[in-house]
């Protein structure tokens, strides 16, 4: 559960490999869900792990916000700084999101590494 104007970053792990991701979700004062894997496509062998400051998710490497996609928008071609979003749904306060959309995700960030 994300309360309005706030943001976590989460740890889960696959319940399949164990494999362990980390998500980043906010609910925004306009009721906007964001919810997005935890790193960049640019920066995403960072030594520092991305982190949450004021409510915004902060690139590990260049410690500079990372810009959200909003509804409708679509992620670039080229390796930047926007976080890959995830498919969820929002239940009530909860946010939830099954492994299979987070593993799309993560296919997308690894196609962007190779």
């Amino acid at each position: 559960e994300i309360p309005t104007g706030k943001a976590r970053i989460a740890r889960v792990a696959d319940p399949g490999s164990g494999a362990a991701v980390s998500l980043f979700a906010s609910r925004q004062a306009s009721g906007f869900v964001a919810v997005t894997l935890a790193e960049c496509r640019r920066c995403r062998q960072a030594a520092r792990p991305s982190y949450v400051r004021n409510g915004r998710l902060i690139c590990g490497h260049c410690a500079e916000p990372m810009p959200l996609l909003q509804p409708g928008q679509v992620i670039g071609k080229q390796p930047d700084c926007t976080p890959i979003p995830v498919t969820h749904t929002v239940d009530g306060a909860a946010i939830v999101v099954r492994a299979e959309d987070w593993r799309a995700s993560l296919k997308v960030l690894r196609q962007d590494a190779n």
